[in-house]
């Protein structure tokens, strides 16, 4: 899995906005293309909403291969091999851990 971006915001209305780089893996065009979302062993899924062509999706394949160029293109850059497994999960959840707090300092800042 390859992180894309982090930037998205839950508005007062409900509303997420999408990051330029899902925008632009989706071909989503502004004012003329939808998304879904669905739900799948334990993960949320966003999906551009494409036309089937008689069971044939041909942009949705466009959009898949474009997707796994990505994946490819930054996961290379990454060699867990370098790093010992328990060290990484460590260090990932120590990361975790800072996020939730800073979560946590900035929700309480709203309340007063």
């Amino acid at each position: 899995m390859v992180k894309i971006g982090n930037s998205t915001k839950y508005d007062n209305y409900g509303r997420i906005s999408c990051v330029e780089e899902v925008a632009q893996l989706l071909n989503l065009e502004k004012g003329m293309d939808s998304v879904e979302f669905s739900a799948e062993d334990g993960k949320i899924i966003i999906r551009k909403v494409t036309k089937d062509y008689m069971g044939l999706d041909f942009e949705q394949k466009e959009i898949s291969e474009k997707i796994r160029e990505y994946e490819k293109k930054y996961f290379d850059n990454f060699d867990p091999a370098e790093i010992d497994p328990n060290e990484l999960e460590n260090r990932m959840y120590e990361q975790y851990l800072q996020d939730q707090e800073a979560r946590r300092a900035l929700i309480e800042s709203r309340k007063k």
